[in-house]
């Protein structure tokens, strides 16, 4: 059993004490450590397991210290949400650990999310002793909450509630005052709906009590969306290029982190050092967000053998740690870099890199007609067909957080929601052969709209011969940021070519099955409604509803690329 020491205080050079919490072996020789930053409470990590069992690090020879990062916990200090202060204190930290006399001076990091953005960030600051990381299902490319879309996730306000929620008992406050902001973030939770489509966004209540500073955090997410001083004060993007580091990443096909993480990887293979992109791996199965890596996805079994535990995440972890903080030459670092599960094969691979450049785009073109919001997909050129038409109403977005009938929102069939008017659909003809689509979906979407700014969602699924849809990826394009983050407003009415990113995956469309694509102008509230008025992100106090015109003839021929693997 590990020794433990409790809120074992750590100076930053600021003077701010960060409170951890290290494990260390019974003999406390000098040997290496790892360490995890989290906003989540240190405490609460003993229940994961593949990160509370600080036991078995302990007893392969580690110290393992478990960080509240600033403001959260036992720390002292003021959250930023936005990742401002991780690069510094994930340095100091690292430092700090190196120079105890328990430590022989290797470091390395590990955890998920927002503590796989810290060790980005820790990184970022490049501390000599950091060995190595091992960043799983986080994105140090995108602000935390804002797509590369330039929107911006409604649930980030609700992430903030539990941080309060979880410093709450240590906070200064009176007894009342706790109560208070208990009662009012319960009542603000039952009232979200309608709390969060006040105008503008940045002055909802709900992001509005007293005695709760950081609920601020939201209200600069929304204005940081187009100012890029709140992006470089956040550090993102992280400047992955400099990283030198050996870096294990994970990810799950049906995380929300999935294309952040694929991001990162691809970033360190084709921007990093030579060591970077030779010593770092990279892990994709068919697993949700968070630490419990369950091959159950919305009641959808992918089996026991293809959970976390089952592929022996955990002593992979170890493994790495072994490599590269103890010098064991136990083969971890020939192994192949990439290594992902394809979906409806329902199989492993082992591939070389990420995205495969083996496989070749094939362009499947949408095809329909003006009197209907149905269509199909095929790999046959349009003719000179007429365009399809329907009204995008911001006060009535498009549901992300949509439940079926059999309680599933990340598998959830959309079926039911084909009567809605914003909607259109095509469908592909039962497959005659299996189609394997490995890499990264795009869609070039031609199309026009009566507003000077708009938003286009596009998602990707397979279904079966049953007619169940199984819902695959997705992605989003704001209009007037269509080329990047400076804003160029629409001119009504006038055709644009799109580009919408919908991610990466690998899926085996079997032979019976049929490729679906959706279009639509909303994907609420993962993303923030665009008003349709090219007001700033946030700011806008009036809705306008959006006429939308999608093309698909010779001269504008909207087509998914789909990357096949045909071998």
């Amino acid at each position: 059993m590990a020794v433990i020491r409790r809120n074992v205080q750590v100076p930053m050079r600021d003077g701010t004490k960060l409170a951890c919490d290290v494990y260390s072996p019974e003999r406390g020789d000098r040997l290496p450590a790892v360490l995890l930053r989290t906003p989540y409470l240190k405490e609460g990590i003993a229940g994961e397991w593949l990160y509370g069992d600080c036991d078995a690090l302990a007893d392969a020879g580690y110290h393992v210290v478990i960080q509240d990062v600033r403001g959260t916990g036992a720390s002292e200090g003021t959250l930023l949400a936005s990742g401002g202060n991780e690069v510094a204190d994930g340095y100091d930290t690292v430092e700090w650990i190196a120079a105890q006399s328990w430590c022989d001076g290797n470091v390395g990091m590990f955890g998920l999310s927002y503590f796989g953005f810290t060790q980005m960030a820790a990184a970022e600051g490049n501390p000599p002793h950091l060995k190595t990381i091992c960043p799983f299902q986080n994105d140090a490319l995108n602000p935390f909450s804002i797509t590369k879309a330039n929107t911006y996730g409604c649930f980030h306000l609700m992430w903030l509630y539990g941080r309060v929620l979880d410093s709450l008992n240590r906070a200064q406050l009176s007894e009342a005052d706790k109560q208070r902001i208990r009662a009012t973030i319960a009542d603000y939770s039952a009232r979200w709906n309608e709390l969060m489509m006040v105008l503008p966004a940045r002055d909802t209540q709900a992001a509005r009590i007293e005695g709760v500073p950081l609920l601020h955090d939201y209200v600069n997410l929304v204005d940081g969306v187009e100012d890029d001083a709140y992006l470089r004060s956040s550090h993102r993007p992280i400047r992955l290029k400099g990283i030198d580091l050996p870096m294990l990443h994970l990810t799950g096909w049906f995380d929300i982190a999935k294309d952040g993480t694929l991001d990162n990887y691809r970033e360190i293979y084709t921007h990093g050092t030579a060591r970077a992109k030779a010593q770092s791996r990279l892990i994709i199965g068919p697993w949700v967000h968070g630490g419990g890596i369950s091959a159950r996805v919305d009641g959808e079994d992918f089996g026991s053998e293809n959970s976390g535990e089952g592929r022996g995440i955990r002593n992979l972890m170890h493994r790495w740690f072994d490599r590269w903080l103890k010098g064991k030459d136990n083969g971890v670092d020939r192994e192949t870099p990439v290594l992902l599960y394809v979906l409806g094969a329902n199989r492993w691979r082992e591939e070389t890199e990420w995205p495969p450049h083996r496989a070749l785009p094939q362009a499947w073109y949408l095809h329909g007609s003006g009197e209907t919001r149905r269509g199909s997909l095929n790999g046959q050129t349009p003719a000179d067909e007429p365009p399809q038409r329907y009204d995008y109403d911001p006060a009535n977005p498009f549901p992300s957080d949509y439940t079926d009938a059999q309680g599933r929102t990340l598998l959830a069939d959309p079926t039911a929601l084909e009567a809605r008017p914003d909607l259109l659909s095509y469908l592909s003809e039962p497959l005659q052969a299996d189609l394997e689509v490995t890499g990264m979906v795009s869609l070039c979407l031609y199309a026009a709209t009566s507003a000077v700014d708009t938003d286009f969602f596009a998602r990707l699924s397979d279904v079966d011969e049953h007619s169940r849809v199984f819902p695959l990826v997705s992605g989003i394009v704001r209009g007037r940021f269509r080329h990047g983050r400076t804003p160029e407003p629409l001119e009504p009415d006038k055709p644009y070519a799109f580009n919408i990113e919908l991610g990466g995956i690998a899926n085996l469309f079997r032979a019976g099955h049929r490729i679906r694509l959706e279009i639509t102008s909303s994907f609420y509230p993962a993303n923030d409604r665009n008003l349709n008025t090219g007001e700033r992100v946030g700011w806008g106090t009036k809705t306008v509803v959006a006429s939308q015109t999608i093309f698909h003839n010779r001269e504008y021929p909207t087509h998914l690329l789909l990357p096949v693997i045909s071998d």
